[in-house]
């Protein structure tokens, strides 16, 4: 994973860790650098419409949580 991120900003390309289940799976990926994260952690797949409910919720919870 590590030389993955390093290529990453070496090459600037974009990269996303997919299958994240776990919070100890995410502590180590943020702990390495990593930027764009997804899996189960976060929610199991969600048809379209509910998915933009959930991005909508999130990025207000976000948003909310900087005030």
């Amino acid at each position: 994973i590590e030389s993955i991120l390093k290529l990453r900003d070496y090459k600037d390309f974009d990269v996303i860790a997919e299958g994240v289940e776990t919070k100890e799976e995410l502590d180590t990926l943020v702990g390495l650098g990593c930027r764009q994260i997804q899996g189960y952690y976060f929610s199991q797949p969600l048809k379209r419409s509910v998915a933009e409910k959930f991005l909508r919720d999130f990025n207000n919870k976000s948003a909310d949580a900087g005030k």
